[in-house]
């Protein structure tokens, strides 16, 4: 994370108006050395503190401490989030932790730990709260074979496709491994090397998958892209397939100039919520205002983050798909492109999972850079800045 995006995380944080006694006069009794109670709020020193929910003395530094309480916890990181143990928490896991002396670690804290995945058997080192985050919403966690225990086999979750695999040892992985692996397409015979759960995503829309050319494994543009019908000049080629290989005129909605381009990658341009049109650099302009924004989807339960040069435009956009806005700041926009980047890479090691979410199990502009309310609730950005800078900094 460069040093731009440490110092607007830093000047985010709350102003401080006194010592510990100050300002927690509710919890002096917490702070193990009297003499510590004259220190700043917001102070870097590392001071032994008495939990309030296990009793445990542990060593934080003040500010962490001080910014957990304004949350309403108690901040040990023995015990974050009132969770217990690894042992206590997830007995059905205990298998999985390679050292037995890790289980009494605190089941959410940030320590990076080595676990055993059930399903490939390789060993990895994964912080201690994305793994069990994994296991909460009923995934392995694991990063090297990115394993869904919510999903069963190839063979047991799509059977009927059986015969566009080409290699039969490949029946038995995950229906959504993250491996690439040679399929066949019943619609055109070539064979073609794609994700797992790449494929296994396009059967449950109803698509074959298939990439190559002269194969329509896509409906056409007006029925996969509805939202942008309207970029599209001639009214003759909405009945193309949305991943065909086809040169036509697109007219962009930043800058309206009307450009000739390959439907397959201005459709790919718009899954990443992107224009397309080299105007803005594919979307996001880094030399001119950036907007960082969170979004929410109260009916879908979902939120959403992103960046943008048009924030009035970008808006209005995600509405169609019935996102409104919780929080919208302001930055430089290489600084907001940084930021972006390091909230999402917090997102994805936190939930133990890449971000991709789906709105009645179909896709949507952003969806990359969205995850379900019920895996991490926020409200403000800060929230989330909080969160990674405790991540980045914090000593455990």
């Amino acid at each position: 994370m460069s040093s731009a995006v440490v110092s607007t995380i830093k000047r985010t944080k709350r102003v401080v108006r006194g010592s510990i006694a100050e300002e927690y006069p509710g919890h002096v009794g917490f702070v193990v050395a009297a003499e510590n109670l004259k220190l700043s709020c917001a102070s870097n020193k590392l001071i032994e503190f008495l939990c309030g929910n296990c009793g445990v003395v542990s060593a934080s530094q003040v500010r962490n401490r001080t910014r957990a309480w304004d949350g309403g916890g108690a901040g040990c990181p023995l015990c974050w989030r009132g969770k217990g143990s690894l042992a206590e928490e997830y007995p059905e896991h205990t298998g999985e932790v390679v050292n037995s002396a890790d289980l009494v670690k605190a089941s959410k804290s940030h320590a990076e730990i080595e676990f055993r995945c059930p399903d490939c058997t390789k060993v990895s080192l994964c912080m201690i709260g994305a793994r069990t985050n994994a296991w909460d919403i009923g995934n392995t966690g694991c990063g090297l074979c990115r394993g869904h225990r919510s999903y069963g086999s190839l063979e047991g979750e799509y059977p009927e496709h059986m015969c566009e695999i080409v290699n039969t040892d490949d029946r038995l992985l995950s229906a959504k491994s993250h491996k690439k692996i040679p399929f066949r397409c019943p619609d055109c015979g070539q064979v073609s090397v794609s994700y797992v759960y790449g494929r296994t995503n396009s059967w449950d829309k109803g698509n074959t998958g298939c990439y190559m050319v002269g194969c329509k494994r896509f409906r056409n543009l007006a029925e996969e892209y509805p939202n942008h019908v309207d970029e599209i000049v001639n009214e003759s080629d909405r009945k193309l397939s949305a991943r065909c290989n086809a040169y036509i005129d697109f007219k962009c909605p930043d800058c309206g100039a009307v450009r000739t381009a390959r439907v397959s990658q201005r459709t790919m341009a718009w899954d990443h919520g992107n224009t397309g049109c080299p105007c803005t650099g594919g979307g996001y302009n880094p030399f001119a205002t950036g907007w960082l924004y969170l979004l929410s989807n109260d009916v879908s339960g979902l939120l959403q983050i992103g960046i943008t040069n048009d924030c009035g435009r970008r808006l209005a956009e995600h509405a169609r798909n019935g996102f409104a806005p919780l929080d919208v700041e302001k930055y430089d926009g290489v600084l907001a492109a940084e930021l972006e980047a390091a909230l999402k890479k917090f997102l994805v090691n936190t939930l133990g999972h890449p971000l991709a979410a789906t709105i009645d199990n179909a896709t949507f502009d952003g969806y990359t850079e969205s995850w379900d309310v019920s895996e991490l609730c926020i409200s403000k950005l800060s929230e989330l800045r909080s969160m990674l800078y405790d991540t980045e900094f914090a000593v455990i």
